[in-house]
């Protein structure tokens, strides 16, 4: 759960800059900074750079990991991991 106090705008910046970005580098710093906030409404965002298969491997890997720390309490996304996973 986001506790911050203007936290739809924050996730939006998030989204934003996860569209936005260029190179390699600025895509997994986003991402780990999704996975860091632990807010479910980044599940889609993450997952969706996760199956684009035109992103490099190394950005596919980081959303995993970003989604990976999100699973606890999503145990229906540990499969979905899974399964992309195997995918890859």
């Amino acid at each position: 759960m986001c506790v911050c106090i203007d936290s739809v705008a924050v996730l939006q910046e998030l989204i934003s800059l996860l569209e936005q970005s260029e190179s390699e580098t600025d895509k997994i710093l986003v991402l780990k900074s999704m996975g860091n906030s632990g807010c479910k409404e980044l599940i889609l965002p993450i997952k969706s750079i996760i199956d684009d298969k035109r992103q490099p491997l190394v950005v596919r890997t980081q959303a995993v990991f970003a989604l990976r720390k999100m699973a606890k309490p999503f145990d229906k996304l540990v499969c979905v991991l899974i399964q992309k996973y195997r995918d890859s």
